[in-house]
């Protein structure tokens, strides 16, 4: 059990990190507001060469191979709702990282999650 919860806080450190690093650098290159097929292409190749975008690929390719591995050894009916605390590792990190406001009733709703993940482990 040590070395599911291990791997699977491992995993959503970088799925946290994938999001914030995605959102901060899609937020930089701003909104795909052209629809040819010419525009779309261009767009495209801005976000690849982005380094925000860049890393969120890598935590994102990082956090998919751990969730492989952990699916390897572990209950599907545990480990997946436990990634929902990856909600709460995201919003931590678009807070102190992004300078987002997390409203009272967003933490509230974190809080619930919290609250269903212990719900799982009990049972």
């Amino acid at each position: 059990m040590i070395k599911t919860f291990g791997f699977l806080f491992f995993m959503l450190i970088a799925q946290a990190f994938g999001h914030t690093f995605l959102s901060k650098g899609m937020v930089g290159i701003g909104e795909l507001t052209a629809y040819s097929v010419r525009e779309i292409l261009f767009y495209a190749l801005v976000v690849m060469r982005n380094p925000w975008i860049v890393f969120g690929i890598f935590f994102h390719a990082i956090g998919f191979f751990s969730w492989m591995y952990i699916l390897s050894f572990s209950k599907l009916s545990l480990v997946l709702p436990l990634t929902s605390l990856c909600y709460i590792m995201t919003a931590f990190l678009a807070t102190f990282m992004l300078g987002e406001e997390v409203s009272p009733l967003r933490w509230a709703g974190t809080a619930v999650i919290v609250f269903g993940v212990y719900l799982v482990t009990q049972g």
